[in-house]
């Protein structure tokens, strides 16, 4: 378990210096293009091939379910087809919009702090709320007196104290720099 909290705050650590990276404005070799223009070009092609992918499935999947005759395991199979397409597309317009999102807050940051302000702003908008939901969650799990369901539901407590931890360090560190601007 201790490994897994180590991994945690070291990935955490690894987004804080990706995100001080993207912010450099690294050129690909290809045409000396700025690494987000390069990755707009490759989400855009994402979403071209996503979108039409997602249509020709989904009409497969509509076509295969009127075919099935009532035969259970074609049944199955059309509406398998049906429900990859939607998750693909909506995989591929998570990762167009989180890109974006992403691309915006590091290029709207004048600086690594107004960055880590932002990024901390966002935790808390995001992560609190998740966290009072991700316990309730555990609790149900755990009133439920079922071995399995107990387990699942401390893991869901271990990583929700986890995320709290570290929204409430960055929200520390962010009050002591503030005490120590109004010092100055």
């Amino acid at each position: 378990m201790l490994k897994k909290i180590l991994l945690f705050v070291i990935l955490i650590l690894a987004f804080g210096l990706a995100s001080s990276v993207f912010a450099q404005g690294f050129y690909d070799p290809l045409h000396g293009q700025t690494l987000e223009g390069f990755a707009n070009t490759i989400i855009n092609g994402l979403m071209t091939l996503g979108v039409p992918l997602m249509a020709i499935m989904t009409i497969w999947g509509a076509i295969n379910l009127v075919m099935a005759a009532g035969n259970p395991s074609k049944i199955k199979e059309a509406q398998q087809a049906i429900r990859w397409a939607i998750g693909g597309l909506v995989v591929v317009m998570l990762v167009e919009g989180l890109f974006k999102f992403g691309m915006q807050t590091v290029s709207g940051a004048g600086s690594l702090t107004q960055l880590l302000n932002t990024i901390q702003r966002y935790l808390l908008l995001i992560g609190g709320p998740l966290c009072i939901v991700m316990f309730l969650y555990g609790s149900f799990l755990m009133g439920t007196a079922n071995m399995e369901n107990i387990k699942k539901a401390k893991n869901i407590f271990i990583w929700t104290a986890v995320a709290l931890a570290v929204i409430s360090v960055a929200t520390v560190a962010n009050i002591i720099s503030l005490i120590n601007n109004l010092a100055k």
